[in-house]
């Protein structure tokens, strides 16, 4: 299950209303997929921290 206060404090704003039905969209599908995503963001999160960075995609 992806936390949606969890990604809101990793992205450092309020979800816009899309990404809210997108997270929740995953969150009622196959657990593994958004366990997958939740990893991916925390992942992310974390790397750019350590780099002192950002990436844009």
């Amino acid at each position: 299950m992806i936390n949606k206060i969890g990604v809101k404090h990793l992205i450092g704003r309020e979800l816009s209303d899309i990404e809210v039905q997108a997270l929740e969209m995953l969150n009622r599908g196959d657990d593994s997929i958004s366990e997958t995503i939740a990893s991916l963001i925390l992942t992310a999160y974390r790397n750019g921290e350590k780099h002192g960075k950002s990436v844009v995609l």
